[in-house]
């Protein structure tokens, strides 16, 4: 019944002049027509509502009518205004700000497989055109605890939600989010597993860097807010180390790591130091198929504390740095220093310690995990799970990507020295030179019946030769720029994207960023200069000279914004 009213107002106002324009207009006030009369139900005043379902996305209830009417519009005779009336209870005038939009669905997505110590999973990787977000889901796997990643590269703003724990980051230089959907059709398609040879591995630290500014916290879209939960939110900066250091972190060893809080002086001791350790590990991939090799982000959540270097001195705020020489150590100096847990830990009261949530507390574990062994596991942790096998009289918690006394389990077959699922014989697993094979990776040089060699190491489907080209050696998608140039048919679009020359008017700039119009985004994304604004930040920074996106505290060129006055060369509201 209610789509029957939308449709037959959707046909009343078919004779109903209005200008198109690509945004909806927060009140139209329709008049009667010439020689008509006052008393025509068409007129009156309407205001945009949530979208009902309109074409052109723009809905509208009329004042003193039924609120649950949906009318749309389309051109016609009827003189009209793009104005907000007051009403008749007072004469405060009605605001004239859009309603926010609904959130819309992704766009595009796909699963991509990548094998790692001879397990495969999937990660599922989402895109939204209209909003420029990306979703990456990856499920616990190995020593790697499931982790969401949401990405908008418009605000730089990266948030990884974990178990337990929420962080904010930037956006690392060598992610384009629109690759997802530019490229996803073709590695859906491919029905590639990437194997560790396609991959180039970053090894990183999660460093706590304070809280969020009022800004960062502006840039958190609703969908990262969800993520989050009641989930506590960390902001936290990315620091980049060798294996070796990474490797030494995650087998639970004491590192001293350089941050900016590092070997500061005070009254008390005039030689601080930061130590760290792992306090959790997770993995996140970027390959959206325009480059053969994969960004494997390898990851530690870090437990660090701030301590004295100085062996003479006596300090009563500091933990002496000597005296941390486990993890246990150190969770306790955290514990003293801060007066809580520190975040990926929890209270084991009948020790009155910190414990990690993979150890045993009162005999039970924590939250959902489940008893394995002597260790707390995760009751999905990807492909291999881990189970408890018994050799030599000796239990243990081992994964079933190890044979058990020789025996790979039901549903297993044994490929080299590991076990793998019976179904990945659907993925070519085939031997070279001993070592246990894809089919999407090359051997010697050569690739399986049906696939060619794309860059050095990984093969393609044959029916991809027309969507790739070379760029420097490397094997680019058609929808990934060149050193900015786009392959025939194509446009350059931003500093990444190449969009079919057919749909180009689809998109537009915001700073430098390629986005789709819409509604949407029209309301929730601002250029300024080559910075791309979401709306909580439009009123704290403005554009000045030569594309620079000032804060509204800062002069540009002598000059303050409108509304503030100048003091000691900083802008102040008048």
């Amino acid at each position: 019944f209610s789509w029957w009213k939308v449709l037959l107002l959707f046909f009343y106002f078919d004779q109903i002049e209005s200008q198109t324009t690509p945004a909806c207009q927060a009140c139209i006030s329709i008049f009667p027509l010439a020689g008509g009369s006052s008393g025509d139900g068409l007129v009156g005043d309407y205001r945009l509502t949530e979208d009902r379902g309109c074409p052109e996305g723009c809905s509208y209830t009329k004042d003193n009518a039924d609120q649950s009417q949906t009318w749309c519009f389309k051109p016609g005779h009827y003189p009209f205004e793009h104005v907000c009336p007051t009403t008749t209870e007072t004469t405060q005038e009605i605001s004239t700000e859009l309603p926010p939009p609904p959130a819309p669905s992704p766009t595009s997505g796909f699963r991509t497989r990548y094998e790692e110590d001879g397990e495969i999973f999937e990660q599922e990787n989402t895109f939204n055109n209209i909003t420029g977000e990306a979703k990456i889901t990856v499920p616990a796997h190995g020593n790697n605890t499931a982790l969401e990643v949401i990405i908008q590269e418009s605000t730089g703003i990266l948030v990884t939600a974990g178990d337990h724990v929420c962080q904010v980051s930037s956006v690392p230089d060598d992610v384009n989010t629109a690759a997802i959907q530019d490229s996803g059709e073709e590695v859906a398609a491919a029905n590639i597993t990437v194997t560790k040879e396609e991959q180039t591995i970053k090894y990183e630290l999660k460093i706590s860097d304070g809280d969020l500014t009022e800004e960062e916290k502006g840039d958190l879209t609703e969908s990262m807010k969800n993520a989050c939960g009641n989930k506590p939110i960390e902001k936290i900066k990315i620091k980049s180390t060798d294996e070796d250091t990474f490797t030494r972190m995650a087998n639970g060893e004491i590192v001293a790591v350089s941050t900016s809080n590092s070997r500061k002086r005070e009254a008390t001791c005039t030689d601080l130091t930061t130590l760290c350790t792992s306090n959790d590990q997770s993995c996140w991939r970027w390959q959206i198929g325009s480059n053969t090799i994969s960004i494997h982000s390898l990851q530690l959540n870090t437990l660090c504390i701030t301590c004295c270097n100085s062996p003479e001195q006596n300090s009563t705020k500091y933990c002496k740095c000597d005296d941390i020489t486990t993890k246990a150590k150190l969770s306790e100096c955290y514990a003293i220093t801060n007066g809580n847990c520190a975040l990926g830990t929890y209270k084991c009261n009948s020790t009155d310690t910190c414990q990690n949530y993979n150890q045993i507390c009162d005999g039970e574990c924590y939250g959902g995990n489940i008893k394995c062994g002597d260790e707390c596991i995760s009751k999905n942790h990807g492909t291999y799970r881990k189970r408890e096998c018994t050799e030599n009289n000796v239990t243990t918690c081992s994964s079933s990507q190890y044979p058990c006394n020789g025996d790979c389990g039901s549903g297993m077959f044994l490929c080299g020295l590991r076990c793998y699922p019976d179904y990945y014989r659907n993925y070519g697993y085939r031997d070279c030179d001993g070592q246990c094979n894809t089919g999407f990776s090359q051997c010697n040089g050569t690739c399986a019946e049906g696939y060619f060699p794309c860059g050095t190491k990984s093969c393609r489907p044959d029916k991809y030769r027309n969507s790739y080209r070379d760029c420097n050696g490397t094997c680019n998608y058609k929808t990934q720029q060149c050193n900015g140039e786009c392959p025939e048919g194509y446009k350059a679009c931003g500093t990444y994207r190449c969009i079919p020359e057919s749909s180009y008017q689809d998109y537009f700039l915001c700073g430098k960023w390629c986005m789709y119009k819409s509604y949407w985004t029209s309301y929730y994304f601002r250029s300024c200069g080559e910075t791309c604004l979401r709306r909580p930040n439009f009123d704290k920074f403005y554009e000045c000279s030569n594309k620079q996106c000032n804060n509204v505290t800062q002069p540009c060129n002598g000059t303050c914004p409108e509304g503030r006055v100048l003091c000691q060369n900083q802008c102040y509201e008048v």
